[in-house]
């Protein structure tokens, strides 16, 4: 939920029980006294402090304000936020050297060090779950614990959050982490959820889908176990938990079959396809301009793909802009995965600093992970577009910034 704070239109005043009631009987027993023994006497013969009680009204409730209530805070329902996931597993990501941290890659199945031996050494922990610092963005993210085994001077890292522990650091529910999770191909290892650090990911893909090329491998049942092998001449041996999880990222598991002796994976051609175009998309952006002409990426990307792997122009939705420069189409790198999640107005600005005129349905991409229940593509629009017509379509609605 989001939290608003709203004035309210009278002010609320809140009030404790009162200070004179409790004494009342009292003050009646002493007054009766004082007439008694001033019975022959006027009223200005008497004490000052009495007549003056006489003259003033006696046992009247007194009510202390404790606080006045001026502001109401208003609950509005918002979408989960689930995009901190991405940013704390980012912190604690796979990198080659954190999953060779242990050695060989039988002993990085427990990549976070002598996991499963702990009840064997003595172990401190110096840091608890309540412990927590503050990270950019003003986000709250727990300390990682590091582990001090005695008699070593080594210490081990633990990567990766349990569910009970995300559940601490962000605003949803188990059900909606869990989803998060699978939305970014986190997976669990050691008990523990992880992410594959991107410049991993890539390299040990990019191997893959070469071993797979270069012996004419069908994307549709590949070995796993060929594959493994294949990468084992490599001089940084990746572990092969981290091949499994490519795989998994990767393929149609509904198609892959398993075996006790191997896996057969079914790759998904859309997934190939698209990762080799963002390849030389990214490599495109190093040399300003940062263009490619279009014909020269299309050469480019059909020999990267695997034989019954087609080059389909939709894969390149999310992941580049087609411009016009000098009377030649070209592509550029724009990569919707890497626009804010949590700030519209900052997405927006990036989006028309990229290009100036969009269709609508060319926005739907770079916009959709800002919808939620507080916030529709109809409201966002409103908000930071305006309606243009096209210079080489007059009939034509595009949008441009507000």
């Amino acid at each position: 939920y989001y939290i608003r704070k709203a004035e309210t239109t009278n002010t609320l005043l809140l009030v404790g029980p009162s200070t004179i009631s409790s004494t009342r009987a009292n003050d009646a027993e002493n007054e009766n006294e004082n007439y008694s023994g001033n019975a022959n006497k006027t009223v200005d013969e008497q004490s000052p402090e009495l007549s003056g009680a006489r003259k003033r009204p006696r046992h009247t409730d007194v009510h202390v304000v404790d606080a006045a209530v001026t502001h109401i805070y208003e609950l509005t329902l918002t979408r989960p936020h689930i995009h901190k996931i991405k940013q704390i597993l980012s912190e604690t990501a796979l990198t080659l050297e954190r999953c060779c941290h242990s050695g060989s890659a039988e002993t990085n199945e427990g990549f976070d060090g002598d996991a499963d031996s702990e009840s064997d050494q003595d172990v401190e922990m110096d840091s608890d779950m309540d412990e927590y610092v503050q990270i950019k963005n003003s986000d709250t993210v727990r300390k990682g614990h590091k582990r001090k085994h005695k008699g070593s001077g080594n210490q081990c890292q633990k990567f990766g959050y349990t569910i009970d522990e995300l559940e601490l650091l962000i605003q949803a529910s188990e059900a909606e982490i869990t989803e998060g999770l699978e939305n970014l191909n986190a997976f669990e290892h050691n008990g523990r959820y992880v992410l594959l650090d991107q410049q991993l990911h890539d390299e040990t893909f990019d191997m893959m889908l070469t071993i797979i090329t270069a012996k004419a491998l069908p994307f549709q049942r590949v070995s796993e176990k060929e594959i493994i092998a294949g990468m084992d001449m490599d001089e940084d041996k990746v572990p092969d938990f981290v091949v499994k999880q490519i795989f998994r990222m990767h393929s149609d598991n509904t198609k892959t079959e398993h075996t006790l002796a191997d896996s057969f994976w079914c790759l998904n051609a859309q997934s190939i396809s698209r990762f080799r175009a963002k390849q030389i998309l990214k490599k495109s952006r190093k040399t300003p301009p940062g263009l490619i002409p279009v014909h020269e990426f299309n050469l480019q990307w059909k020999s990267l793909l695997p034989k019954g792997v087609n080059a389909n122009e939709s894969d390149l939705i999310g992941s580049a802009i087609k411009v016009k420069r000098l009377g030649k189409e070209e592509y550029s790198c724009f990569l919707a995965d890497e626009l804010p999640v949590d700030d519209p107005k900052a997405c927006f600005d990036l989006v028309f600093a990229a290009k100036k005129q969009w269709k609508p349905d060319e926005l739907d991409p770079y916009i959709n992970h800002l919808l939620g229940p507080d916030q529709t593509k109809t409201d966002l629009l409103k908000k930071y577009t305006r309606t243009c017509r096209s210079v080489d379509n007059p009939t034509e609605k595009i949008l441009c910034a507000r």
